[in-house]
């Protein structure tokens, strides 16, 4: 039990770091890195509308990957002291 608590309270701060980069880089840079199997890079002046679609994905689950992070571990954590 104690190795999924570790496991949660690493996974869930870094996948929320990742995104939260994504959404950095896309706003100094001006581009963002896409979820296909070539992983390239998407440049907002090159394809405006794949860049919007991709900084969407990423500010909906920003929140959701932060709040889920900290429910998980917090869940973990009651289930660990009982």
């Amino acid at each position: 039990m104690r190795v999924w608590t570790i496991i949660l309270a690493l996974a869930g701060p870094c996948l929320t770091l990742g995104v939260a980069r994504q959404l950095y880089t896309a706003a100094l840079q001006g581009y963002i890195m896409t979820g296909h199997s070539m992983n390239r890079k998407v440049r907002r002046k090159e394809n405006p509308k794949l860049f919007r679609n991709n900084v969407i994905i990423n500010v909906v689950a920003l929140p959701l990957l932060a709040g889920g992070s900290v429910v998980l571990v917090a869940e973990a954590l009651d289930a660990l002291h009982r």
